[in-house]
């Protein structure tokens, strides 16, 4: 569809975005995931389930890796 094979395409996106688009796509459903921490009160497990986390654990070790906090430090 791009007219390219997949590495020469991860290459152009990383090199447009800093990001491969794995990664692209895990910062972007974080970062949308925090509006719901912050303006709703439903529960960590179901905000995860909600951005196609299916592991809570993983959701935790992900959003504390790019923000510095766990998902419950940060919604208080």
């Amino acid at each position: 569809q791009f007219s390219t094979n997949r590495t020469t395409l991860t290459s152009i996106f990383k090199a447009m975005t800093g990001y491969t688009p794995v990664q692209y796509v895990l910062a972007e459903r974080l970062k949308q995931s925090r509006l719901e921490l912050l303006f709703t009160n439903i529960p960590i497990y179901e905000v995860s389930q909600k951005y196609s986390f299916h592991d809570e654990n993983y959701y935790i070790r992900a959003f504390k890796k790019q923000y510095k906090k766990t998902p419950l430090a940060y919604r208080k």
